[in-house]
Formats: C-alpha cells, sequence, structure tokens
C-alpha cells in the first residue's frame, strides 16, 4: 500500500523526539515491574483463540510474539514499544500528507509542534511499554487515520482492500474501534452512498466473523459483561472524575487549542473527521457514566486527532500563542518524565507493581507443589503462573466478576485434588501470609477440590406462605461428576440472596431437606427460607457455597 505524498516533515525534531520515546520505552520495558493486568493478557498469549472474555484477540498475540523471543516481561511488552513506535510514525506521516504543498517554514513548524505534542500526550507515554488491548488499537486507529486522510484526497478504489483490514485490525484490538469508524461515517455522511466503503465494510466484516462465532459459541460473554454486568447506576461523581481523568489522557495543550478553535475545525471535511473523533469519543463516554462507571483510557483513540488537529490549527494562529503552547508542552514532558522515573524506581507507586517475585514465591513454597486457587483474583491467579509457571485459577463467587477464568474451565483440572487457597479475607481453617503487600492475604490447604463456578440455575418460581418462602428452580450441573452435598472434606450449601426493594440484601440458606446429592445434568432443588423481611418485589438471587467461602451466583434471579 503506497500512501504518502511528495510532502515530507523535517527529520529533526519529530524524529528525535520518536527516537528518544522508542528508547525510553525499551528501557522501561525491561525494568519496569509487571501490572496485574499485563501478566492476565500474558496468560491469553499463552492460549490463543479468536476471542476472550473481556477483548478480542490482538493483545493476545501481541504478548505471544514477544514472549516467544525473551521469556520476561520485556518479552511480554517487546512488541508494544514497537507499535507505539509504529503508531507515531504513521502520525507523523499523516501530518505530512495533511500539509501537503506548504512551504519549508510550515513543515518545519509543524515538525516541532508533532514533536511536543507526541511527547506531552500522557496516555502515548504510558502505553508505549505497558502491555494492554490499547496498544494495537491505537496502532490500527492511526492506520485507520491514514488511510481516510488518503481515500479523501484520491476517493480511490485501491483503498477498499487497505481500509477494509485495518477497520477489522481496529475491531480486533478492542471494541472502542467500532465507534471510531461510527465516528468517521457522521462526519462524512455520504459515505454511506459510496459502494467502495459498503464493500470495504462487507470484508471487514468476514474477515472479523471467526470472532462473531467466537462470541456465540460462547454464550456471548463480552458483550454481555461489557453492555450488562458493568452498568451500575448513576452516580455524579463517576462523570466528575471521568472529566478531570481526560488530563492524564490527553496533551492539554493540543486539547484546549482544539476545543478553542472549534469552528475553525468545521472547514474542511478532514478537520470535520478529527474534531468529530475528539467530541465524540469524550461525549460517547461520558454518556455512558450515566449508567455506570467509564474507565478515563477509553477515550484513548481520541488522542491520535486531538494532536494531528492541533497541528494543524496551530499553524494557523497568531505566533504569540505558538511561545504558549510550547512552553506548557514542556512542562507536561517534564512531570511525564518525572512520573516515568519514579515508577521505575519506586514500584510501590502503584499497587501492581509491589514484589512481584518475592509475592508468588513465597506462595509457591506455601503451596508446597499444589495447584493454586486464588479467590477473586484473575490478576493474581495470572501473575503467579507468569513468575512461577504452575497451574493457578480464580474462583469468582458473588462478590467478584466473570473472567477468562470461567471459559478456560481450569476448574475441571484441578477435580478432587488438594490446592492451596490464596485470598484476601479470613475465612475459616486459612492463616495470614505475610507477602509484604499492602494488603492482607490469608492462604490454607483445601483437602479436596470441587468446581462449582459452571453450575447453572433457571426455571426459577417462588411462592410466599405466611412466614415460609418455598423457591425452588433447576439446576444444571455441566461436570462429569455428582455433588454429595454432605461431603465432610466439601460441605455444599445452598443460600438465597433476597435484594428487597430499598436495596438491602437478606442473605439466607435454603433448607433442602434430605437432597444430598447434585447428579450430572439436570436436577430440580426444592426448598424453603425464612420469609420475615421479604416482600413482594424483592429480587432472588439462587446462591451455592462450600466451605466457609463466599456463594457463588447460579447466573440468573427471579423478582417476587
Amino acid at each position: 500500500m503506497n500512501i504518502g505524498s511528495k510532502t515530507e516533515l523535517p527529520v529533526k525534531w519529530s524524529t528525535i523526539a520518536i527516537s528518544v520515546i522508542f528508547l525510553f520505552n525499551l528501557i522501561d520495558a525491561a525494568l519496569a515491574p509487571l501490572l496485574d493486568d499485563e501478566a492476565y493478557y500474558w496468560l491469553w498469549g499463552q492460549r490463543l483463540d479468536w476471542g476472550y472474555f473481556d477483548h478480542p484477540p490482538a493483545v493476545a498475540l501481541v504478548t505471544k510474539l514477544g514472549y516467544s523471543l525473551f521469556k520476561n516481561e520485556f518479552g511480554l511488552r517487546l512488541v508494544s514499544t514497537i507499535l507505539m513506535a509504529g503508531t507515531m510514525l504513521i502520525l507523523r506521516r499523516i501530518v505530512a500528507l495533511q500539509l501537503e504543498n506548504q512551504d519549508a517554514e510550515t513543515l518545519k513548524k509543524a515538525d516541532l509542534l508533532f514533536a511536543l505534542f507526541i511527547a506531552s500526550t500522557p496516555i502515548l507515554q504510558a502505553y508505549g511499554y505497558i502491555t494492554t488491548p490499547d496498544v494495537p488499537l491505537l496502532f490500527f486507529g492511526a492506520l485507520f487515520l491514514l488511510c481516510i486522510l488518503h481515500y479523501l484526497k484520491h476517493l480511490s478504489w485501491k483503498m477498499v482492500w487497505p481500509i477494509a483490514t485495518v477497520m477489522a485490525g481496529l475491531m480486533y484490538s478492542k471494541y472502542h474501534g467500532a465507534l471510531m469508524i461510527l465516528l468517521v461515517v457522521l462526519a462524512l455522511p455520504k459515505l454511506m452512498l459510496d459502494l467502495k466503503m459498503w464493500i470495504a465494510v462487507g470484508i471487514s466484516v468476514a474477515l472479523f466473523s471467526p470472532h462473531i462465532y467466537w462470541q456465540y459459541d460462547n454464550d456471548w460473554p463480552s458483550f454481555t459483561y461489557h453492555l450488562v454486568s458493568r452498568a451500575k447506576g448513576f452516580k455524579i461523581e463517576q462523570s466528575v472524575e471521568f472529566l478531570l481523568a481526560q488530563a492524564a489522557i490527553f496533551s492539554l495543550p493540543a486539547l484546549v487549542l482544539v476545543l478553542g478553535n472549534i469552528k475553525n475545525s468545521l472547514s474542511s471535511k478532514w478537520k470535520r473527521v478529527l474534531l468529530f473523533q475528539i467530541l465524540g469519543f469524550v461525549l460517547v463516554f461520558l454518556l455512558s457514566t450515566l449508567n455506570g462507571r467509564a474507565e478515563s483510557h477509553w477515550t484513548g483513540l481520541a488522542t491520535l486527532s486531538s494532536i494531528l488537529l492541533a497541528v494543524l490549527l496551530a499553524i494557523e494562529i497568531k505566533p504569540r500563542f505558538i511561545n504558549a503552547i510550547k512552553v506548557s508542552c514542556v512542562v507536561l514532558i517534564a512531570l511525564l518524565f518525572v512520573a516515568r522515573v519514579a515508577i521505575l524506581f519506586s514500584p510501590p507507586v502503584l499497587r501492581d507493581f509491589l514484589n512481584n517475585e518475592t509475592w508468588a514465591q513465597t506462595i509457591e513454597k506455601k503451596a508446597n507443589e499444589k495447584p493454586v486457587v486464588f479467590l477473586n483474583s484473575y490478576r493474581r491467579a495470572a501473575k503467579y503462573a507468569f513468575y512461577t509457571g504452575k497451574l493457578a485459577h480464580s474462583e469468582n463467587n458473588y462478590y467478584f466478576r466473570n473472567n477468562q477464568f470461567d471459559i478456560w474451565q481450569y476448574d475441571t483440572l484441578l477435580y478432587n485434588q488438594p490446592v492451596y487457597y490464596v485470598t484476601e479475607r479470613v475465612y475459616n481453617g486459612l492463616t495470614k501470609i505475610d507477602l509484604h503487600h499492602d494488603e492482607d492475604f490469608y492462604g490454607g490447604i483445601g483437602t479436596t477440590y470441587f468446581p462449582m463456578q459452571r453450575l447453572r440455575s433457571d426455571s426459577i418460581s417462588a411462592h410466599k406462605s405466611n412466614e415460609i418462602l418455598e423457591i425452588s428452580f433447576n439446576l444444571n450441573n455441566p461436570y462429569n461428576f455428582d455433588f454429595q452435598l454432605d461431603n465432610r472434606d466439601f460441605p455444599v450449601e445452598f443460600y438465597c440472596y433476597a435484594r428487597i426493594p430499598n436495596n438491602e440484601l437478606i442473605i439466607r440458606k435454603i433448607n433442602v431437606g434430605t437432597l444430598g446429592i447434585i447428579q450430572r445434568g439436570r436436577n430440580q432443588i426444592i426448598g424453603t427460607i425464612s420469609a420475615e423481611g421479604i416482600s413482594n418485589g424483592s429480587e432472588l438471587i439462587p446462591m451455592i457455597r462450600h466451605n466457609d467461602f463466599p456463594q457463588i451466583k447460579l447466573g440468573s434471579s427471579i423478582i417476587l
């Protein structure tokens, strides 16, 4: 794909900035302690698939490629540093293309401003060496903008395949890529009448279809989680926090310059594309805070457009403002440099960075060759596996969300084995472990392990009579073994969580009478609880519990 023009930026400031940033990213990639989420994505890379519970698979491939060369933190991050350098080089190419036929003096000014903007954009520095789904997302986002700009300049059929593959790359990186594509269409609605774009969309959907099938085959876990499970209701502090946090995502001088020149930003199709990206991402995710928390970095793709649009606007404004922009960028660059050094040499600045290898090795010694089951901590299970090479599993109960461990079904591998439990709460039989962490941890050996996470209830009914509430439901046991409810080593009990209309939670044990076994396949469970305090309109949620641990949600609920 030959995308470009005869116009080139000078090789001075932007080349120096990209080179220095890349060098620092390599150093940090080698020296910075591992984040919990990075270990989680590394674990994905050890089991490549077309999808994962939380995200599409691009980040798993990123970790797999680098780790195949270097079996350490640097290898896990290597491809991320290369992709981020590629992102900045693509942005540099876009700046040259959007300033086609400008004089040499203008290009010199644009080169310096571009260097200052990329170096003062916090998200480009943070994700320059940390491996997350946002790294390939930013790379394909920059490529997508380059394709769209070239398409606007030449309206060529040759761009159909590049645009299609890049759109697929966006979607394979993170679902936010769909918003980037939609905002381009909103900025340029005539694209809806362009046959070339429809063909590009059709090809990209075909390329993305393996992931869609994976979602279907696994009961749409990602969409259920992101669109339903994350919904927590409105709190004004969520919206305020999201807006304030954008200062840690965008280059503030670039963002202020754009917001102060919105009218001028509508003067061409290309500027309108960039402006719609910036305002659209911020507005959409601000609105999402009306029903839950929005992560500040979800606007990361918009920072690319803010840099490109700010360069265009800056060369048109009065010289005295240029000096103020330069000074503010230099101050931000200095602050970002100090922050990176602080994280590198003072790991406790971030909780995830605390005593990684010591932490994992201490648990490994306590486990004494037994598999480790972490309660409600897929990140720590992944980090333990990274530093020890040993099998670990995350068991998720009512207080935690589902994750990739629910899909992998590691729990079946542990069936009827002794395991070592690790939790952040004290339960019967567990003792405190000193992990030199800012939180307390407790551990202990379970004589046998019976997986329960995939037990599911349906066809729930409830009947209230006087002070007794009878509840019945079908329980599907997908495992190839039966549960003994009165197992001495692994006692199992049913509970009902009743969330009454004022949102108070009432927890009652279900009396199931003489029921002693949960057979493989479908079982009908009938039991009773005290109806005291449970009014009509309450949500009833069947649960199951083993040992002294918190209850595990069985999947469905009913309103009384």
